[in-house]
This record gives C-alpha cells, structure tokens and sequence, in this order.
C-alpha cells in the first residue's frame, strides 16, 4: 500500500512540477537552424521559393511516405499555396505571404490541432554559395509549454536534416559543358518578342511567347529552321535586384519575312562565335555560361551582347532532366 502511496503522490508531485514549468516558461517557440550550400543563389533560392520542389529535400517526405500534396494556382513565390494530408506528420497547409529575390522568404504554416505559426528563410551570399538560415516561431499551447526545450531539439534534429538534404541536392544537379568551340556564324534573319517576367514566371512566359510566335509563322506560310531560343538582357543576380526579366524570345527563319504587332525581325551578326552544349535543368545553365566565358577569355576573345540559347531537347518528350540539351552562343566582337 506504500507503494502505491509512493508512485500516486510521485505522479501528483511530477504533474504539479509540470504545470509550474508550464507557467513560467515562455509561451513562444523560436527555432533555427542554418547551413553553407555551394551552388548557385537562383538554384538554392528556386528550391524554396517554388512548393513544387519541397519534395527535393524536405525532411518529412522521408518519416511518412504517406504525404499527398496538392497545390493552389500558384506554386511559387508571394501567394504560393499547399496543403497536404499524411498518417504520422499530420495534415496541414502552408502559404508564401512575402518573397524577395535571393534574399528571403516568408510563409504562414496551418497544423491540424496546433495554432498558425511562421517560418522564414534568410539567405546570405558567400564567397563560395549561400548561407540558408531556416527558422520557425510561434506560440506554444499552454499545455506544450514545459516541452519547449525538447520541441528545439526535436524539430532542430528535422530542419537540420532538410537543410542537409538541400545541399546535397542543389551541390549535386547533374549538369555537363560539352562541344565548346569557335565557329563562323552566317548572318541569319530571326522574328522575336520582347517581354518581361519575374524569374519563377520564365517558363510560363516563353511558352506563351513561343506560341504567339509560332502561330503567327503558321499564318505567313513559313516555319522556323532551327529551335527556338531566348536572350535574355536584363537578369536580377543578387540580393536587392528587382525581380524583373527582360528578354527576347523567338525562332530563326530561312527569309525575312513582313512582321506585325509585337513580333520583331532582326539579324543575328555574321562571324566569330563561341557556343557550347549544356546538358542539365535550365536552372543549372549558368555553369555553362560562365565556361564559355572563361574560355573566352583565356583564348583573348571579346564577348558582343547577350547569349543566345537554343532549346534543343523538348522537355515534353524527355523527362530526364541530365539529357536536356541548350545551346548556347556567344557573338564575338
């Protein structure tokens, strides 16, 4: 009967013990952690800022592989929306409320059975990358109060694993450089548009572009003789930049042609040029680029304007993303 006298008032003290924690320690909850990744800022940044690629190296995907996602109308950026329902983690929903180009982000997080909270990406450029700072905050139920510090370690031990994951996979994206060279360009007559979009919004705008472009040519009786490309003259590069994107998207033609509206012709230059072959996601292009631009200047070649790249691949027809083929050209001066 002592015993059991014992273990009851041992449970009475530890629950009285409990509630004064409860009471006296902080109602909020702050936890961050943060990791140096060496790849490029647009392709750290891009894994974040578009839910679609959570999947890539959130930590939760991993504990419960029952999560099904589903998405709102805009996947990424200010008003980016997701939700998701899973056995262990919980069901819940998450929205982008505030994202600036390289530098941060902001989202509010919705749990079943918890209050909102907000979490924040900080990114931080580095001679050799980006320095990721992860953080969540909010309140703390009553009751979670005493668990504050183990919540730290509990959740810490998760953001260090995506952060980790994320690393690795922005440091590993399969991308090559091949058929680098110096070649003559024969001055060839091209139609194109002249546009602007944020940098999440390129695909959906050359799309759209192309498009216009392409049913325009369907209309004069004449095609394109090569694939359509993309020059892009003005590229936000660092923290502060507006995220703007100006560019001229468009097709090569055979004969110069009447145009109307919005579609231009020009000319490209004809002589020297220096082009290589990217094979990789669009994101990773920029290695490419500054190859290219390496290369130039060890063999004492001076660069004329923006590149022209050259969508090879159709991503339609080929979903492996190692096997995506851009070219990209350089006029020379």
């Amino acid at each position: 009967m002592r015993v059991f006298k014992f273990i009851f008032f041992a449970i009475l003290g530890f629950i009285g013990l409990y509630i004064l924690a409860c009471a006296i320690m902080t109602s909020k909850f702050e936890i961050s952690r943060d990791i140096e990744i060496n790849s490029n800022p647009l392709i750290i940044f891009n894994q974040v800022n578009d839910f679609q690629n959570w999947n890539n190296w959130e930590p939760w995907a991993e504990m419960d592989t029952t999560i099904i996602n589903n998405y709102g109308d805009i996947t990424s950026g200010e008003c980016a929306y997701r939700e998701w329902t899973a056995e262990k983690v919980g069901n819940g929903n998450m929205n982008i409320t505030n994202s600036k180009l390289l530098e941060q982000i902001d989202f509010e997080i919705s749990l079943s059975d918890w209050s909102t909270f907000y979490g924040q990406f900080i990114f931080e450029p580095k001679e050799a990358g980006v320095k990721v700072r992860w953080t969540n905050e909010g309140d703390l139920p009553f009751i979670a109060r005493g668990c504050g510090p183990i919540f730290d370690v509990m959740m810490g031990a998760d953001f260090e694993k995506g952060l980790n994951n994320l690393k690795v996979y922005c440091e590993n994206l399969p991308a090559r450089t091949e058929n680098m060279q110096v070649v003559i360009w024969e001055s060839q007559p091209y139609v194109y548009i002249l546009d602007s979009c944020k940098v999440s919004d390129i695909s959906a705008k050359l799309a759209e572009v192309y498009a216009e472009i392409y049913y325009y040519l369907a209309s004069q009786g004449t095609m394109s003789i090569d694939q359509p490309f993309a020059r892009y003259l003005s590229f936000p590069q660092n923290p502060g930049d507006e995220n703007k994107v100006i560019l001229q998207a468009g097709a090569f033609l055979e004969t110069e042609i009447e145009t109307e509206g919005r579609i231009q012709i020009d000319y490209s230059n004809s002589g020297k040029i220096a082009q290589a072959s990217h094979f990789g996601a669009y994101e990773t292009i920029w290695d490419t680029h500054d190859a290219i631009k390496k290369y130039c200047k060890v063999q004492g070649l001076k660069i004329n304007g923006s590149a022209f790249e050259m969508y090879i691949t159709d991503p339609g027809l080929e979903s492996n993303t190692a096997n995506w083929e851009t070219r990209v050209t350089y006029e020379l001066k």
